[in-house]
């Protein structure tokens, strides 16, 4: 038994299987601030129970001044959270890239998105031929 190799059907297994983790690994947490934080309705009630509570806000007048979340100021954000919920959440998509943005660097919030869409093809591509 030494001497046998795995058959072709085999490896494509494995490889799935890796592909499935990684895209789990990389775009998981992606998807999951995007249900959060993008989906319109649902992340602006989201957003105005968990921002505020999160950061040290300061309210006036029905705006947030100051939201400081983990050293950032995220009221710009959350003020958009609060507009949004009148306009249906049609902004979110949009404050939900800003907010990304506001803690990491774009380039890398898009290279974290293509690689998210790269694992997400690849591993559509693979289920489809085994199938």
């Amino acid at each position: 038994m030494a001497g046998t190799e795995a058959s072709p059907a085999a490896d494509r297994r494995r490889r799935q299987r890796r592909l499935g983790w990684a895209l789990l690994l990389v775009g998981g947490p992606l998807v999951l601030l995007a249900v959060m934080f993008a989906v319109p309705l649902l992340s602006n009630i989201i957003a105005l129970f968990l921002l505020p509570a999160l950061a040290e806000c300061t309210s006036s007048a029905g705006t947030f001044n100051h939201c400081w979340l983990w050293g950032r100021d995220v009221a710009e954000v959350v003020n958009g959270y609060s507009i949004g919920i009148f306009l249906a959440g049609l902004i979110n998509p949009m404050l939900f890239m800003n907010l990304l943005t506001i803690f990491l660097h774009p380039l890398l919030a898009l290279a974290w998105f293509v690689a998210t869409v790269a694992l997400a093809w690849a591993w559509t591509k693979g289920r489809r031929a085994a199938a």
